[in-house]
């Protein structure tokens, strides 16, 4: 594939996460190749001692890096392989180099296709708070991988987002949602997803929100679509 070229805080974004009731209980996935073009989201299985590819980025990949190779970097699987789920994270500005767990990645710039790796820990797919009605979303709370919560219309307008997905999880979920273009302006319910940190933000304007840049935020936001 050719390559081409605060303390004020309310967050959101992207990216690891891995894991829905079906991928946790799915038989046979397909061993992990090349991510899809247009996906938003991959499923796929590293086999133990997979041949380590080359890599770009760290917590989020140019869509040419190698799967497993990234998963391991990450801290998703071990040498010993395993299931992975990857997720779509858009066009990025620059992805950075780093040595994790015994994989080099390396540094590249502007990419129009990026992913990132679902928490493990985190089972997507399944509506939280199901019996009763959503509370109104504010930002994730510390400590907190996941809520389904319910923004009113123009609340989108009421906090602060950095990033252009993912985002730094002290970003107002409703604006971030909106941005993304989950909700439109007269709101809607989401589901906000905690995940990786990654070394930069980048800022946009997208769907009537302007998002701001930030560096090195220790964790992210993204959103279950399903």
């Amino acid at each position: 594939m050719a390559r081409h070229p605060k303390f004020i805080s309310v967050l959101i974004s992207i990216p690891f996460f891995a894991a829905s009731a079906a991928f946790a209980q799915e038989a046979a996935l397909p061993a992990c190749s090349s991510f899809p073009n247009g996906a938003e989201s991959y499923a796929c299985t590293c086999e133990s001692g997979f041949i380590a590819g080359s890599i770009w980025g760290t917590g989020i990949y140019t869509t040419d890096s190698s799967i497993c190779t990234a998963a391991q970097h990450v801290g998703a699987i071990t040498p010993a392989g395993g299931k992975v789920q990857a997720v779509s994270a858009g066009a990025q500005e620059g992805f950075k180099s780093s040595t994790q767990n015994g994989i080099t990645s390396q540094e590249w710039g502007a990419f129009d296709r990026s992913f990132m790796f679902v928490n493990p820990n985190l089972v997507l797919g399944v509506a939280a708070n199901s019996d009763g009605p959503l509370e109104a979303c504010s930002a994730l709370a510390p400590g907190q991988d996941r809520v389904s919560c319910s923004c009113a219309a123009g609340s989108a307008s009421l906090g602060g987002v950095w990033g252009s997905g993912p985002y730094t999880a002290d970003s107002n979920i409703c604006a971030a949602a909106q941005h993304a273009g989950v909700i439109g302006p007269d709101g809607g319910t989401v589901t906000a997803l905690r995940g990786p940190g990654v070394p930069n933000y980048s800022a946009s304007q997208a769907n009537g929100i302007s998002s701001s840049p930030w560096e090195n935020y220790d964790s992210s936001l993204m959103f279950d679509r399903n």
